[in-house]
């Protein structure tokens, strides 16, 4: 207690020494003054970096903050450039080399049905045949022939007359067609079976229709089968159109040989009769054959065969001769053979036709050879 009263100069030095804020005060006072003058200084220069020009370290600091920001933004931007152009990129697999192995050879295995056919290997199949009816062993000279036709090929184009007086010849050759390709086809697995069709030159309806050359007969016998016999009224018919189509619209193999058969009742008009000998005989000169059926005895039996039932109820047993422009027809159709270096044959060919077509295509020589497989429903 004594000390706190104590107002000596010890004391006083005692109280400065307990009592050190009574001594600093003015000296708290100026630091005080002194940080908020430097704090204001700093708040200003902080203003003037952040609104000013940005001068200064700190100025160029904050600027170089703003680039970095721009920096940042352009490289966004081009990350999304380069995210778009991936979407336009096709990126293919990368081609990997395949392994090489050893041929192993396959095991031998029960055939399980027949290759499919082709020009080449039809051309190289064995065929023959027996004196009854079925295919054995081709020898001679047939044999040779056959064996020629194979590689080569065979082509057969009939030219058939479909005016009015020819209904039940088309139809025989329609309900005969079928077994008579299979039968060119037993010998030439290749030949090939077209046709043309042909009425006046003047007919409304059509001059030549025609079903292009085929392995298939269905396709022959459909065309066939399609036809309507109509039209002709004069006696002579586009014969030069039905011919001129064959030779010159068909798609005949080159190096097949090439049969042209005419089937008719009526001759060419008298002023074509010249271009279709010039017709035939170029044919004949690329190899080619053509061979003549006249079918006017045929059809004038028919007539008369009609006109016999009709008065007499039965059938007759004798026919009249034909008339003269049946036998023109005969004539006619015989220089076209000679001159396309085929053949002509003339007859009623009552249920025959399609083995007078058989004979034509590869010959009369080989009739004999021929007749052994015929041309029936078994063939």
């Amino acid at each position: 207690m004594q000390e706190s009263g104590d107002n000596s100069d010890d004391g006083r030095a005692r109280r400065r020494y307990w009592l050190p804020w009574r001594y600093d005060r003015r000296h708290h006072v100026e630091s005080a003054v002194l940080s908020a003058i430097i704090h204001l200084l700093l708040l200003l220069l902080f203003a003037s970096v952040t609104f000013g020009p940005g001068k200064g370290l700190i100025g160029e600091g904050m600027a170089g903050l703003g680039d970095a920001e721009v920096a940042l933004s352009e490289q966004a931007d081009r990350q999304l450039d380069a995210r778009d152009l991936l979407k336009q990129v096709t990126i293919e697999p990368a081609a990997v080399p395949e392994t090489q192995r050893a041929a192993q050879p396959l095991p031998k295995l029960p055939s399980l049905g027949a290759p499919l056919a082709s020009a080449t290997r039809l051309r190289n199949v064995s065929a023959s045949f027996s004196a009854t009816g079925g295919l054995g062993n081709l020898s001679g000279e047939f044999g040779s022939v056959i064996g020629k036709l194979r590689k080569t090929g065979l082509d057969v184009v009939l030219v058939v007359d479909s005016t009015g007086s020819m209904q039940q010849v088309l139809k025989e050759l329609t309900d005969r067609m079928a077994v008579l390709t299979r039968t060119l086809q037993r010998l030439v697995p290749a030949a090939r079976v077209g046709a043309v069709a042909f009425r006046d030159s003047d007919d409304s309806e059509y001059v030549t229709r025609f079903v292009d050359l085929t392995r298939n007969p269905a396709k022959v016998q459909e065309f066939l089968a399609g036809l309507r016999a109509a039209g002709g009224g004069d006696w002579e018919d586009g014969v030069w159109e039905g011919l001129e189509s064959a030779i010159g619209s068909l798609s005949w193999a080159p190096d097949a040989k090439k049969v042209v058969i005419l089937v008719g009742s009526s001759p060419p008009h008298d002023e074509d009769m010249p271009a279709v000998l010039s017709l035939v005989s170029n044919f004949k000169a690329r190899g080619g054959i053509v061979s003549t059926i006249d079918i006017t005895q045929r059809l004038h039996e028919e007539h008369h065969r009609f006109i016999y039932r009709s008065i007499h109820g039965k059938e007759p047993t004798e026919f009249p001769p034909q008339p003269e422009h049946n036998l023109k027809v005969k004539a006619v159709f015989a220089d076209i053979a000679r001159a396309g270096g085929g053949e002509v044959a003339s007859g009623s060919f009552e249920s025959a036709l399609a083995e007078q077509i058989l004979v034509f295509t590869f010959g009369s020589r080989w009739k004999n050879e021929l007749k052994s497989i015929g041309v029936s429903s078994k063939s």
